[in-house]
């Protein structure tokens, strides 16, 4: 038996984001965070005890029954777990309907080589608007893996911030997905970002579940 982890959730679901919308996958949110977002929806799944210790073993046995075809590594914070991705994915080499693997991460941490184990990436860089300070990012565009860029943008001038990333990083205006902040339905009606999205060439990413359910858990 592989030594214990914590994992905050691990439940199946449509995919609420770009690029794998309306697909269903198996969510895995590991428990802890690198970073402190003031406006984080799963602030469970950083702080307190909501969470349960599993072991690799068990965390593939709880995949395997649920019965999907792709697999979410999903924040807050993957990446801190890089090892044991691996681990999971090496497990299920024998499942051969788990074709799919998705990384969502904030991009502070490397995955340590192992872009070409995941079919796309979905890195989301924090603006200042989060609380956090700015940080490298380590995720970077590459040939081995689909990845894009997903920014949580609150006002009209973090629009500066998202271009001064993609300038940095070398970033495709058609790998920049933009998500207005919030939980509510109403914070996701910004009718002023479809104009921004317009003249930068963005990808407006409304978050389809907030629009559906709220802030509702497991959906």
């Amino acid at each position: 038996m592989s030594k214990k982890i914590p994992v905050s959730e691990i439940f199946i679901a449509l995919q609420w984001e770009w690029p794998n919308i309306w697909k269903p996958t198996i969510f895995i949110r590991f428990f802890g965070c690198n970073k402190n977002c003031t406006w984080c929806d799963s602030k469970y799944s950083t702080a307190g005890k909501d969470y349960k210790l599993m072991s690799i073993e068990e965390i593939v046995e709880e995949i395997i029954d649920l019965d999907s075809y792709s697999v979410t590594f999903t924040w807050w914070e993957p990446t801190l777990f890089c090892e044991e991705m691996d681990m999971i994915m090496e497990s299920l080499l024998s499942y051969e309907y788990f074709l799919n693997y998705s990384l969502e991460t904030n991009g502070s941490n490397s995955v340590k080589n192992m872009e070409h184990s995941f079919h796309n990436i979905s890195v989301s860089p924090k603006l200042i608007n989060s609380g956090n300070s700015p940080y490298e990012l380590k995720i970077l565009p590459t040939e081995n893996c689909e990845a894009i860029y997903k920014f949580v943008v609150d006002t009209e001038k973090d629009f500066k911030e998202v271009q001064k990333y993609c300038a940095e990083y070398d970033i495709l205006c058609e790998d920049v997905y933009i998500m207005p902040q919030g939980t509510t339905m109403e914070s996701q009606l910004r009718p002023e970002f479809v104009q921004l999205c317009l003249m930068f060439w963005y990808t407006l990413n409304l978050r389809q579940h907030i629009l559906l359910h709220n802030d509702k858990r497991w959906v």
